[in-house]
């Protein structure tokens, strides 16, 4: 059976843990995938950790 790609198999450990759902929220926004970036938005806040993002502006390079 194919999961969709918003549904995740974690193990307890890794529910638990802030740095795998903002590493998870990262690479959803970059991929797109809301429905994934919102429940890792939830899980961060259920975990006590508020996560800001700003809009970047296109051509600039935030790596300097």
């Amino acid at each position: 059976m194919t999961k969709c790609k918003s549904q995740l198999d974690l193990d307890e450990a890794a529910r638990q843990s802030p740095v795998v759902w903002f590493a998870l929220l990262d690479k959803a926004r970059e991929n797109g995938d809301w429905i994934l970036a919102k429940r890792a938005e939830d899980e961060l806040r259920r975990l006590g950790v508020r996560v800001r993002f700003s809009r970047r502006e296109k051509g600039v390079n935030n790596d300097q």
